[in-house]
């Protein structure tokens, strides 16, 4: 009798364990958005990595790498304005504005409250990414997510040499989906209150000199930056272990595809 109560009272207490463990993993999956527009809750919001590979498409042109159904995602997000993609990495997330600075440092694609937080646009940047220079600012996590892999730039001499050009896929105003590529041209840390930091509109005249100025000034590469009345730069930014310092990495628009 007394075996059989302890076989009870051990088997409740599997029970009662499992139970548990099924309740925490159901309150700390976060749905991740994915290219399709769909959500994946099968990550934990901690780590906020998404597995993309099934929504890359195999090809040897730039624009037909990574397909992304952004109205399915601003269905979900209306904050949504595009997709980061950084070719030969697993950097693959959607692109929020929400006119501040503020909004995704720590809150995710869905609302919910992340430390990993969202990629995000300055807030004084335009959203159709037509501004002369652009910043995107994302989390440097220790898992590499989010903005974490940049700091390899810096780690490995090597790193550049297959991992030089990014993609901004958006929507315009007429529907159609525009993709642009940008070729990296520099990178270093920089001090929070650093010129880098600056915003230039579409009208702005002084690219040439801001970027050779403030950009390619210091850069751990040299790479040579064609001058054109038409430049476009995308600046992406992400924290160092120094609360002063950020570290960030220029690229300037080399591709332009508009898919009807």
């Amino acid at each position: 009798m007394e075996k059989t109560s302890k076989k009870v009272a051990l088997v409740a207490l599997v029970f009662i364990i499992v139970v548990i463990v099924l309740l925490v993993n159901a309150f700390t999956k976060n749905d991740l958005p994915k290219a399709d527009g769909t959500v994946d809750g099968s990550m934990n919001q901690e780590d906020y990595i998404a597995d993309y590979t099934d929504t890359k498409v195999t090809s040897d042109i730039w624009y037909g790498m990574l397909e992304v159904d952004l109205k399915g995602l601003q269905k979900v997000n209306p904050d949504t304005v595009g997709w980061l993609y950084i070719e030969n990495t697993d950097v693959s997330y959607p692109i929020m504005y929400s006119g501040d600075d503020k909004k995704y440092l720590h809150t995710d694609f869905n609302g919910a409250e992340a430390n990993a937080g969202a990629i995000f646009l300055e807030g004084e940047n335009s959203s159709d990414f037509n501004d002369r220079h652009t910043l995107i600012y994302g989390h440097n996590m220790k898992n590499e997510s989010m903005f974490g892999s940049l700091k390899n730039y810096k780690s490995d001499e090597s790193y550049y040499d297959d991992h030089q050009y990014f993609q901004v896929i958006t929507v315009g105003e007429d529907g159609s989906t525009i993709k642009y590529r940008y070729h990296i041209f520099a990178y270093k840390d920089v001090s929070v209150n650093d010129d880098v930091y600056y915003v230039l509109d579409e009208n702005s005249t002084e690219m040439d000199k801001f970027i050779y100025n403030e950009l390619k000034n210091n850069s751990l590469i040299n790479v040579s930056v064609p001058s054109d009345t038409d430049q476009h730069v995308i600046t992406l930014s992400t924290c160092t272990t120094s609360d002063n310092n950020r570290f960030v990495v220029s690229a300037i628009r080399c591709g332009e595809c508009v898919i009807k």
